[in-house]
């Protein structure tokens, strides 16, 4: 399941909307294994980072409203990384790309889980040192009801 953090939250709520948030937060987009943290705000711990994904050539990842709660990567984008570790992906985390994966209440983050049918889905559930990975395509797609 996504999970926003309250630095998101807290954007979405006032006068600059998400995607403006997310477009204004020079952001990439890293990929782990192990456990998920519990929330988006939270620091992470024994995770292992396997790839950075950035927009080729630099620059933060953009993103388009594309109507009904969904925003999609800028078609206009390559999102690409070199993986750095081998292992199974579990979650990702879009983040600034200054982001020190502390515990953050401001930083402007969405997680979620990877893999065939994660919320990131992946062609291949291992990533192997030195294979290019590149993410062609990507959605956030808020709930409708966010109620207990």
């Amino acid at each position: 399941m996504i999970k926003i953090s309250t630095g998101l939250v807290d954007a979405m709520m006032n006068d600059v909307g998400a995607t403006a948030a997310l477009n204004a937060a020079d952001l990439e987009l890293r990929i782990f294994s192990g456990p998920e943290p519990l929330t988006a705000d939270a620091a992470l711990a024994d995770e292992t980072l396997l790839v950075t994904i950035q927009v080729n050539g630099g620059g933060g990842m953009q993103f388009a409203f594309a109507g009904e709660g969904t925003l999609m990567k800028d078609i206009d984008q390559s999102w690409l990384g070199n993986v750095q570790a081998t292992g199974t992906p579990t979650y990702y985390r879009l983040c600034p790309m200054d982001d020190d994966n502390t515990e953050s209440t401001t930083a402007v983050r969405v997680q979620g889980s990877v893999g065939v049918t994660g919320d990131l889905k992946l062609g291949t559930t291992t990533l192997a040192t030195g294979n290019p990975q590149s993410i062609d395509f990507y959605q956030l797609r808020l709930p409708q009801y966010l109620g207990a």
